[in-house]
């Protein structure tokens, strides 16, 4: 456990380290993980939306409200992500450009493209 902590207490101050000179990158990396924290929580939602009848419930259930609760949810994702990818300033210049858009597009196909062209085809496993 040490080693993960020293790991991410290192990581953590690489990341820190535009916000030194810069905000709008600070701005960046805060939208980035907050959308990807909001979509690593709604993906099991889908899930449940999009194939109930394969969906065991736990022990804690929200009954008929379930499905109702599940679309507000989705919704509200789609929404904070939408505007945690606008700009934060106005007017917008390359200098202030917010790119996180550029970084969960990065995030999400880089690994579907990659899965597609490479490690499939020659990969075995274990």
């Amino acid at each position: 456990p040490v080693n993960a902590l020293v790991l991410a207490f290192v990581v953590d101050c690489v990341l820190i380290l535009p916000n030194l000179g810069n905000t709008i990158a600070f701005t960046a990396i805060t939208s980035i993980t907050t959308i990807g924290l909001y979509i690593s929580y709604v993906i099991p939602v889908i899930c449940r939306l999009a194939c109930p009848e394969r969906f065991t419930p736990g022990p804690f259930k929200l009954g008929v409200f379930s499905k109702s609760i599940g679309f507000v949810s989705v919704r509200w994702v789609v929404m904070i992500t939408a505007l945690f990818v606008l700009p934060s300033v106005s007017p917008v210049t390359p200098a202030s450009m917010n790119y996180t858009c550029v970084m969960v597009g990065a995030v999400v196909f880089g690994p579907a493209i990659m899965s597609v062209v490479s490690p499939r085809h020659w990969f075995t496993g274990p």
